[in-house]
């Protein structure tokens, strides 16, 4: 997420002076995928942490008499099938955010290129 708020903040600085042509959409382009990548790196860490809290609730109740009365082998199944969708989604977001911050930063090259 550094990284994605760092390529928006230098790619504002870039765009001082700029007239309204076609090589510049790549930047404006690559502007609104870091963006993306900024918001996806923040919706993967909302359910990465959703998941941890889980996995800590399922620890927290492997101690107590009612989770060893049911089972290590059955909670942790549960465990599983209940944080299956947020794990699911949270590597989405991550794949996400990767992909929008290295597809903006080729754009940025091309641009660079572009107006060389």
């Amino acid at each position: 997420m550094s990284a994605a708020g760092a390529s928006l903040g230098f790619a504002i600085t870039q765009m001082n002076n700029l007239t309204a042509n076609q090589s510049n959409i790549l930047l404006l382009v690559a502007l609104v995928l870091w963006a993306f990548s900024f918001y996806s790196g923040h919706r993967f860490l909302m359910k990465d942490e959703g998941l941890l809290w889980a996995n800590y609730a399922y620890l927290e109740e492997l101690d107590t008499p009612q989770g060893q009365a049911f089972g290590r082998e059955r909670m942790r199944g549960l465990l599983k099938k209940a944080t299956l969708p947020s794990s699911k989604a949270a590597e989405h977001w991550r794949k996400m955010q990767m992909a929008c911050l290295v597809f903006g930063a080729v754009l940025f090259v091309f641009w660079k290129l572009a107006v060389w």
